[in-house]
C-alpha cells in the first residue's frame, strides 16, 4: 500500500506546518501555507530541531514546567518521579474520591477494581465506561523487587478490569437529535412502512421431512411438499387457511396456536412427474412474542435485536411468492419464473431481474425492498450451450472435442439440473465417453449396446452427434452409471449460476443493472403493489404495508476546500475537482525509471504515450528525469522477474517502473505486484495496452494521481475549515486513521483446499491523513472477527512512531468494514480490547481517545430526490454530500447514512456508518 515513501533530498514533501499541523491548526489557511513552503526548503535536520522545540514548548505550556532534556519530555509522562508523580498520584485520587463518595483504601490502592480517569487530556463529560486505561503508577527499574512485584499486579489487575469493561461495553448512544449544518433536502427512501395489528403473536413449529428415514434436502421439494399441507382439505383441521408459513428449510410459523404440540403424518405429492411420499413431522418450539419488535424500537440496542421476530416477518412477508415455486429465492431476493427479459451474458449465462426484501428497524419498523439481478444458467438445448460456453461456429456441426474443450464445458455443465427428452428430470455429475464408445458398454435385452444403440432401439431415437461426450447424470454412487447424450438435454430454468463470473460477463452484468433513479424508483415501486402487503397470510398475522417510499429530510454538507501546491485552492462541484493547471500539493520526484511492455505495443504508441506523461507530470510540478530503460519482454513470471533483476542491477537507484499488460486483470499483474513490491522493492504502475494506445490526458492525469503517491508526494489535502471544529485539519492534537476489513474468498475457493480469509488493516502515518501503511494477516477459513489485531496496530503505531518523532496520536479513529449488526459484540469485545491492549504495549500508561466505527456498504438502501430538489449529473443523483440521520437510522444509538460522492452508474449507494465506540465526543 503505497510503497516507497523516500524521496530525494531536494523534494521533500513533510514540511514543518505538516509536522506541527495539530498545534497551528487555527491558524488563516494562508499562514499555514507560507509556514509550508519554508519549511519544505530547510534542511531536514533543521527541521527536526524546530519540530523538537515547538514541541517541548507546548509541553511545558501544558504542564506548566520546563522539560528535562536529560530524560525527554516523552519519557516523563510515564516515568513517575519525585514531586511531580506525587502531585498527580495525589489529584488522581481527589477525583476519585470525589466521583466514588468516599475515601481511598491505601492499602489497595484507587486504581484496582475501577476504571482509572484519564488525566488533563481527557475531555468533560465522557462517560464512565468510556473512560480509557488511565495514567497508572508504577515504580522506577531500580526499586526493590517486591515493589517492581507491586507494579506487575497493579498493572495486570487493572489490564483484567479494562476486558472486564470492555466485554460488557454496548454501541454509545446518540449524541443528539440529528445533525444541523447543510442545506435541507427532501428525499423518499426505498423503505415502506410496515405495521402490526391484532394480536402481535406467533406460533414457531421446527419441521422434519424425510423420505425413506432420510432427510430430504432439496429446499424447492420441501416448500411444495409443505404448501400441500397447507392447502389440502385432508390437513384442514389440523392447519386452518392461511394461518401458516415455512422458510423451505426447518422453520414453520402460524398466526393461530394449533391443536397439538407435536405431530406426525404421510404426504403423498407429484414432483416433475414422480409421486413422492414423505413422512413430515412437526414439533412446537416457542411463541413469538412481535411486540418486542416495538419495544426495541423504543429502547433497544443492537447487540439484543430481536432476530427471532424480525426472522418470523420476513418469512411471512416471503411465503406467497415462494410456495408455489413461481419465484425463485435467492437469499433475501427472489426473482419470478416469468422473466419478461433475459439479457445474455455469454458463455451460456442470462441476467434475470428480481427484487430484494428484508423488515428493517428505524425509528418505526420498515420493509426495506429493492431491485436485484443476477446470473442464472441460460435455459436452452445442452448442445447450443455447448456452441455459446466453447465459442463453436454456429454455422458447422460441432467437432470433436479437443481434452480441454471437454474439461471446460464440463466445468460449466457440472452440478447443473436438465431435462432429457423422455421425460427425466437430472442433475448432472459430469461428462463421460461418447455415445458411439464401444468400450463402454451395458446389457439391454440380453445385449451388449453401445449408448447410440440404446436409444435408437428403446426410443427410436437416432443421434445427430455420437461422437459428442454423454452427461453422466443421476446418483453419482449408482452402478452402472447412468448416461444421457447432450443432444437430448435441455438446461431447466431458474438455476443461479456457480463461481465468478469471467470480465466479459461482469462488464454484461454492470451494463443490464445500472439503472438511473428514476427507473431504479419506478421499478421498486411496482414491485411493492405487486406485493400486495404480503397476501393473505400476511394480513392474518397482523401485518400491512405501505406501498410508497417513505419521506426523509436530509442535509447537503458544503463540500470541503481542496489546497493544491503554489497556494491554489478551489471548492469541488458536484464532488468532483480539475487538475488542469494544478500543482500537486507535495509533489515527488519520478528519478530513476522504466518501462517494461509485456504485451506488444508498438513502439511509437509506447513513445507518444509516455512523451505526454512526462510532460503532465512536469505541469504537475514532480521533477522528471530521462527514463532509463523501455524493455520488452513475454507475458510470463519467469521472463518478468529475469527483466526486473536485470534492469535494477543496470541501474542501482531504479525504484519505479511502470509495465504495459495486454488487458485489465491480466493474471501477470499480480506476478508484476509480487516481483516488483515485495522481491525488489521496486514501485510498479499497470497500464493496458487499450490505455497506452489511446493516450488521454484524463487518463495519464488519473495514473500521475497514483504515482505521485506511490512515490511519497501529497497530490491535495483539505483547507482548515473554522465551522467543523472536530475535522480532521482542525484538531489541535495528533490523529491516527486506521481502516480494516477481512476478505473472503469465493465459493469457487471454499470446498476441497479452502484458502483462508485475509485480514488487511492499514494505518495513517502523517498529520494529514493521507499516507499510509498497512498490515495483512491470513485468518482461519469463516472468520470475520481479526485475531491478530493487537500485534497489527502495534506494529501500525510503531510506524506512525518513526516517521513522527516524539509525537504519539492522541486520538485514534478507527473505521471497520465488513461488520453486520449481529457482529458488533464480537467486534466491540474482541477489536476494540485488542487496540487498548496494543496502546498499552507501545507505552504504560498510553491511552489515546478511540472512536470506532462500523462502515457498512452491502445493503440496499437507496435515496431519491424529490421532484424540484437539487440533483447532479444526467443520472439525476442525489448530491454528494447528502446525509441521512433520522426516520430510518436507529433510534437510541449513532448511526448515519452520507452519499459522498456522485452516482456515475446507475444509482448512488450511500454508505452506512455505525459508531460503536466514541471518546472523542463527536457530534452528528
Amino acid at each position: 500500500m503505497g510503497a516507497h515513501t523516500q524521496q530525494s533530498s531536494q523534494r521533500q514533501p513533510e514540511p514543518e506546518g505538516q509536522r506541527l499541523a495539530w498545534r497551528a491548526a487555527q491558524q488563516e489557511a494562508a499562514a499555514w501555507d507560507q509556514k509550508s513552503q519554508q519549511g519544505s526548503q530547510m534542511p531536514q535536520s533543521v527541521q527536526h530541531k524546530q519540530r523538537a522545540q515547538g514541541q517541548r514548548q507546548a509541553w511545558g505550556a501544558e504542564h506548566q514546567q520546563p522539560v528535562n532534556r536529560d530524560q525527554g519530555f516523552h519519557q516523563e509522562s510515564h516515568v513517575p518521579q519525585s514531586v511531580q508523580h506525587k502531585q498527580r498520584a495525589q489529584g488522581q485520587k481527589q477525583a476519585w474520591e470525589t466521583e466514588h463518595h468516599q475515601p481511598v483504601n491505601r492499602s489497595k490502592g484507587y486504581q484496582q477494581g475501577v476504571l482509572v480517569k484519564q488525566s488533563a487530556h481527557r475531555q468533560p463529560g465522557v462517560k464512565p465506561q468510556q473512560q480509557a486505561l488511565g495514567n497508572m503508577q508504577h515504580q522506577q527499574a531500580e526499586t526493590a523487587r517486591g515493589q517492581g512485584s507491586q507494579q506487575n499486579v497493579n498493572k495486570r489487575d487493572t489490564l483484567q478490569n479494562q476486558e472486564e469493561e470492555n466485554s460488557s461495553l454496548k454501541p454509545c448512544r446518540r449524541p443528539d437529535d440529528g445533525g444541523t449544518l447543510g442545506r435541507k433536502i427532501k428525499l423518499k427512501v426505498n423503505h415502506f412502512k410496515l405495521e402490526l395489528k391484532g394480536t402481535k403473536k406467533a406460533y414457531h413449529y421446527d419441521v422434519e421431512i424425510n423420505e425413506n428415514g432420510r432427510t430430504m434436502p432439496n429446499k424447492a421439494l420441501r416448500r411444495v411438499t409443505m404448501h400441500h399441507v397447507f392447502s389440502s382439505a385432508g390437513f384442514s383441521k389440523y392447519f386452518p387457511s392461511d394461518c401458516c408459513v415455512f422458510d423451505g428449510m426447518k422453520s414453520m410459523y402460524s398466526c393461530r396456536k394449533l391443536n397439538f404440540q407435536e405431530h406426525e403424518f404421510p404426504v403423498k405429492i407429484t414432483h416433475e412427474g414422480r409421486e413422492r411420499e414423505f413422512e413430515v413431522a412437526i414439533k412446537k418450539v416457542a411463541e413469538v412474542d412481535l411486540n418486542n419488535i416495538a419495544t426495541y424500537i423504543e429502547s433497544g440496542s443492537t447487540l439484543n435485536i430481536p432476530q427471532s421476530e424480525i426472522q418470523c416477518l420476513d418469512i411471512v412477508l416471503r411465503y406467497h411468492q415462494t410456495y408455489n415455486l413461481q419465484f425463485v429465492p435467492v437469499t433475501r431476493s427472489l426473482f419470478s419464473m416469468e422473466q419478461l427479459r433475459l439479457v445474455e451474458l455469454g458463455d451460456g449465462a442470462v441476467v434475470w431481474f428480481g427484487h430484494f426484501q428484508s423488515v428493517r428497524m428505524g425509528s418505526h419498523m420498515f420493509l426495506n425492498v429493492d431491485t436485484s439481478q443476477k446470473a442464472f444458467y441460460k435455459s436452452d438445448n445442452v448442445l447450443n450451450v455447448l456452441y455459446e460456453v466453447l465459442n463453436l461456429d454456429q454455422n458447422y456441426d460441432p467437432p470433436s472435442l479437443a481434452q480441454k474443450q471437454v474439461k471446460d464445458f464440463e466445468k460449466y455443465i457440472k452440478g447443473v439440473k436438465v431435462r432429457s427428452q423422455v421425460g427425466s428430470y437430472y442433475r448432472v455429475n459430469g461428462l463421460l465417453s461418447d455415445a458411439s464408445d464401444q468400450t463402454f458398454k451395458f446389457e439391454f435385452n440380453g445385449q451388449n449396446v453401445t449408448v447410440e444403440e440404446y436409444y435408437r432401439k428403446k426410443y427410436q431415437i437416432k443421434l445427430e452427434y455420437p461422437y459428442l461426450p454423454c452427461l453422466w447424470v443421476g446418483t453419482p454412487g449408482r452402478v452402472p452409471k447412468v448416461v444421457v447424450p447432450m443432444e437430448l438435454c435441455t438446461i431447466l430454468p431458474g438455476q443461479v449460476m456457480r463461481g465468478k463470473l469471467n470480465e466479459t460477463q461482469t462488464r454484461e452484468m454492470i451494463k443490464a443493472a445500472t439503472k438511473p433513479p428514476a427507473d431504479r424508483k419506478r421499478r421498486t415501486e411496482e414491485t411493492a403493489v405487486a406485493m400486495d402487503g404480503g397476501g393473505a397470510v400476511a394480513k392474518n398475522f397482523g401485518i400491512s404495508v405501505s406501498n410508497t417510499m417513505t419521506q426523509v429530510d436530509g442535509r447537503i454538507l458544503d463540500a470541503p476546500v481542496v489546497k493544491f501546491g503554489n497556494n491554489q485552492q478551489e471548492i469541488p462541484k458536484d464532488g468532483k475537482w480539475d487538475m488542469r493547471n494544478k500543482k500537486f500539493l507535495y509533489p515527488a520526484a519520478l528519478e530513476s525509471w522504466g518501462v517494461l511492455d509485456v504485451s506488444g505495443t508498438r513502439d511509437d504508441n509506447k513513445r507518444r504515450f509516455f512523451d505526454k506523461l512526462e510532460k503532465m507530470a512536469r505541469s504537475y510540478d514532480m521533477h522528471v528525469n530521462d527514463k532509463c530503460f523501455t524493455g520488452q519482454c513475454r507475458n510470463v513470471y519467469r521472463d518478468v522477474e529475469a527483466d526486473l533483476r536485470k534492469y535494477q542491477k543496470m541501474n542501482p537507484k531504479l525504484n519505479f517502473v511502470f509495465v504495459i499488460i495486454s488487458k485489465k486483470g491480466d493474471d501477470i499483474y499480480r506476478d508484476i505486484k509480487f516481483i516488483g513490491d515485495l522481491e525488489l522493492s521496486i514501485g510498479t504502475q499497470c497500464i493496458t495496452r487499450q490505455n497506452v494506445m489511446k493516450c488521454d490526458d484524463s487518463t495519464i492525469g488519473n495514473i500521475l494521481l497514483k504515482v505521485n503517491a506511490k512515490l511519497g508526494g501529497t497530490n491535495t489535502n483539505l483547507s482548515i475549515n473554522l465551522r467543523h471544529e472536530m475535522s480532521l485539519s482542525n484538531m489541535k492534537e495528533p490523529v491516527m486513521i486506521f481502516g480494516a476489513d477481512v476478505s473472503h474468498p469465493g465459493p469457487e475457493f471454499r470446498s476441497d483446499n479452502p484458502k483462508p480469509p485475509i485480514a488487511a488493516v492499514v494505518g495513517s502515518i502523517d498529520a494529514l491523513g493521507l499516507k499510509y501503511c498497512g498490515e495483512i494477516r491470513a485468518q482461519e477459513p469463516g472468520r470475520e472477527i481479526i485475531d491478530d489485531l493487537e500485534d497489527i496496530v502495534v506494529k501500525l503505531l510503531r510506524k506512525y512512531w518513526e516517521n513522527n518523532p516524539h509525537i504519539e496520536p492522541a486520538r485514534l479513529i478507527f473505521f471497520r468494514d465488513g461488520v453486520s449488526e449481529s457482529q458488533f459484540q464480537d467486534v466491540l469485545k474482541t477489536e476494540f480490547n485488542a487496540i487498548r491492549k496494543a496502546c498499552w504495549k507501545i507505552r504504560h500508561g498510553y491511552s489515546p481517545q478511540i472512536t470506532f466505527i462500523v462502515v457498512q456498504k452491502r445493503h440496499n438502501t437507496r435515496f431519491f430526490a424529490e421532484p424540484g430538489q437539487p440533483t447532479v449529473g444526467k443520472n439525476k443523483n442525489i448530491p454528494p454530500g447528502t446525509v441521512v440521520d433520522t426516520v430510518i437510522t436507529h433510534k437510541q444509538e449513532f448511526d448515519f447514512f452520507i452519499c459522498s460522492h456522485e452516482g456515475i452508474q446507475g444509482t448512488s449507494r450511500p454508505t452506512h456508518y455505525c459508531v460503536l465506540f466514541d471518546e472523542n465526543n463527536f457530534s452528528s
